[in-house]
């Protein structure tokens, strides 16, 4: 566990900073898709590594579950830098504002999933 925390708390900037630019690709699909693909498959080689090398039990186990974690993640948190949250440099905002946001963009995010369904079907019935 320390061995995570370590390894976390010393590259948590950088995937951030990567996950940043891929809010500006276009088209969105293409950004999200090269987000999801590529940190966590750069993060969790490393993190592979890390803990094989230290022998951790379970390896296999944990490091699927730290993958589906980070997904998630990385979805979450390019939706909210998509809508100007925790973004780092000249467009920032500050902490404060972003953390006023917050509710919003999680219910937003909670709501992507419904919405393309729904959007979806719309356009098939459309179609049809």
């Amino acid at each position: 566990m320390i061995a995570e925390f370590l390894y976390r708390a010393l590259t948590a900037g950088f995937y951030g900073a990567i996950s940043q630019q891929f809010r500006r690709v276009t088209p969105a699909w293409r950004g999200t898709l090269g987000a999801i693909v590529l940190v966590p498959a750069f993060s969790h080689l490393i993190e592979f590594c890390i803990h094989s090398l230290r022998g951790t039990p379970n390896l296999k186990r944990s490091i699927a579950a730290s993958v589906a974690f980070s997904l998630l993640s990385v979805l979450f948190n390019l939706h909210i830098m998509r809508n100007g949250a925790i973004i780092v440099g000249r467009e920032g905002r500050s902490f404060a504002d972003d953390m006023r946001a917050m509710p919003g963009l999680i219910l937003s995010f909670l709501l992507l999933l419904p919405r393309a369904l729904v959007g979806l079907f719309a356009n098939k019935e459309r179609v049809l």
